[in-house]
């Protein structure tokens, strides 16, 4: 069943009348009606369901037991399902800080069949960055989409970071990495000495110093 249900047919090919109820089944498998009369050469149709959610996704194989009133013995059925499961996507595959940029929004989407949770976690190679996610965490209903707002704070020496967004779900799907690059631009600085020049008497030249102290 890779539906949420099917259709179980049920025959009586004897010569008399027969009652049959279920004699057994796995948890998150259902028949309905639970019990019935066949007429001799009769066939009916029973909804047999399964129950999907978080602790049941993937492939499952379970039984289904139905014991007719002829003493014939229980009769079994291998039910296999094929549950979905919430499945995340995040976009852009790279968050990329350059020049004097700050904040950027990774857009997170459940394109799977069942609801998730996801959470995100920051890492730094260097002290000279921080990364910060708003929100950290949060629900996706399927085929939903929401953003997470990341900004980026520069605290160190110029240069070229990297860092990375690790996301994790309550699905088992595994972590998703998201690489981040952070560069803190150069900061010039001009210094100019001395500030007053006075030309006194015959004087006709002055030095001028003229120097960069910033790092850019």
């Amino acid at each position: 069943i890779s539906s949420s249900h099917d259709d179980l047919g049920l025959e009586n090919v004897g010569g008399l009348p027969l009652h049959w109820t279920i004699a057994g089944k796995a948890e998150w498998v259902s028949l309905k009606p639970e019990e019935g009369d066949l007429s001799p050469g009769e066939k009916k149709f029973a909804k047999i369901s399964i129950k999907c959610g978080k602790e049941l996704t993937g492939d499952h194989t379970g039984t289904l037991w139905i014991k007719p009133d002829t003493g014939q013995g229980q009769i079994k059925i291998t039910v296999k399902a094929s549950c979905p499961k919430g499945e995340l996507r995040v976009s852009p595959d790279l968050l990329d800080f350059g020049g004097a940029k700050k904040s950027d929004n990774l857009k997170l989407e459940n394109i799977g069949g069942l609801p998730l949770h996801w959470t995100i976690k920051t890492k730094v190679g260097s002290s000279d960055i921080s990364l910060s996610a708003d929100p950290e965490e949060g629900d996706l209903e399927a085929d939903e989409e929401k953003f997470s707002h990341v900004t980026v704070q520069r605290v160190g020496a110029p240069g070229d970071y990297d860092g990375a967004l690790l996301i994790n779900t309550d699905t088992g799907q595994g972590e998703i990495k998201v690489p981040v690059k952070v560069m803190i631009p150069s900061n010039p600085r001009i210094l100019v000495e001395p500030r007053k020049i006075v030309f006194e008497g015959t004087e006709e030249t002055h030095i001028l110093a003229i120097q960069n102290t910033g790092t850019g």
